[in-house]
Order: C-alpha cells, then sequence, then structure tokens
C-alpha cells in the first residue's frame, strides 16, 4: 500500500510504503497445499491456499484442529531479492500442539539438487542443509514462521527449490489415574478438617 502524504510546511511530498494488512484464515484444520498447485508434496485432495511469500499475503491461520500444511520454496537465478521467501503465522489460541517441520530439496528428472536456506520461528532463525527435520516441540498462542531459501550460497547456474511441510498435532491433556483423584480428595479433606479443628 503506498501513502502519499504532502508535508505543506516544506512543500514537500514523502511516499510511505506500509506493508499489505495480512490475510487471516480461521477454522483451520485438515491438509492444506501452499502452494498454489504448483510442487509440493501434498495430495490432490488437499484445501489449497494463497502461496505464502513476501508479495503475497503472509497470511495468519487460526488453527482449530490437527493441520498438516505442504508448501515449495525457490530461489530462482533469474530473479534477486527475496521474492521466494515463505512467511506465514499459525495461532493455536489456548490449545497446545506438537509442531514438527521438513524440507527436502527438489528432485530434476529424480536427481536431488542442493538447497541452503534458513527457518525462523518468532524470528529465532535455524541454518538448513538439502533436507531434514525440525522438532519444534509443544507450541501455544501465536507463532510466526518464515523460510527463507535466499540465505545461504547459491550457485548462479541453477535454482535452489526445495518442498516443505509443517504439522501440526494437537497435544491432548492426560487424565489423571482414579487413584491420584483419590489421593488429591483425601488430602483436600484432611486440609480442610485440619483448618476447622484450629
Amino acid at each position: 500500500m503506498l501513502l502519499m502524504k504532502i508535508l505543506p510546511a516544506l512543500g514537500i511530498t514523502v511516499a510511505l510504503v506500509l506493508p499489505a494488512a495480512a490475510t487471516t484464515i480461521g477454522n483451520v484444520a485438515g491438509v492444506y497445499d501452499e502452494s498454489a498447485k504448483a510442487r509440493s508434496n501434498g495430495p490432490i485432495t488437499a484445501t489449497q491456499l494463497r502461496d505464502f511469500d513476501e508479495t503475497g499475503g503472509d497470511p495468519l491461520l487460526e488453527i482449530v484442529g490437527n493441520t498438516h500444511i505442504f508448501g515449495f520454496v525457490a530461489h530462482r537465478a533469474n530473479f534477486s531479492g527475496s521474492r521466494f521467501t515463505d512467511k506465514w503465522a499459525m495461532d493455536f489460541g489456548t490449545d497446545t500442539y506438537n509442531v514438527v517441520f521438513r524440507w527436502d530439496a527438489f528432485a530434476n528428472y529424480n536427481v536431488p539438487v542442493e538447497f541452503d536456506g534458513r527457518f525462523g520461528m518468532n524470528n529465532v532463525y535455524t541454518d538448513l542443509g538439502t533436507n531434514g527435520v525440525l522438532k519444534l516441540g509443544n507450541l501455544t498462542g501465536l507463532v510466526s514462521f518464515d523460510l527463507d531459501p535466499i540465505h545461504g550460497n547459491f550457485r548462479s547456474t541453477k535454482d535452489e527449490r526445495a518442498v516443505w511441510d509443517i504439522k501440526a498435532e494437537k497435544v491432548s491433556a492426560i487424565p489423571l489415574p482414579a487413584g491420584a483423584v483419590l489421593l488429591m480428595t483425601g488430602l483436600a479433606g484432611l486440609a480442610f478438617a485440619r483448618r476447622r479443628r484450629t
């Protein structure tokens, strides 16, 4: 969004570039594909999402159940800048989700190509190699993600491309065994009886 502001006292016009508002997608649960049917490893039946990139919207996903998102990212030899960086945020609310991120260099005719870059979670970054798994642990609340294929060395004779996926599985509360409930009830009763005697 471009905003023109005129400073009358100085007769100066200033152009301010403001970031586009993030698109919020509610009630997210199930299998999604952010690559716009490009090249991800997602199943054909996956719900299609708009591509996560800096020019295309950086969406906020409101997670309500187990979610698996497939994507594709590239560092193109014929483009400069971070046009192909994938950025998104996931709002897990008050629930807790176990989250795992995976990536793998995209293969040309079954021949894997090299990939490097970095993956960020809440602005904490990890350098990536050709493939791997990042166990992000149990997450809750609002978490931002950033997959930057531009980071690292680049051979200008080829593109660096990778498929990726992020899986969030809701962590169920572990029920207390019946004996623990009885013990806690008994202890509470003893404490109450002791208070009444004093």
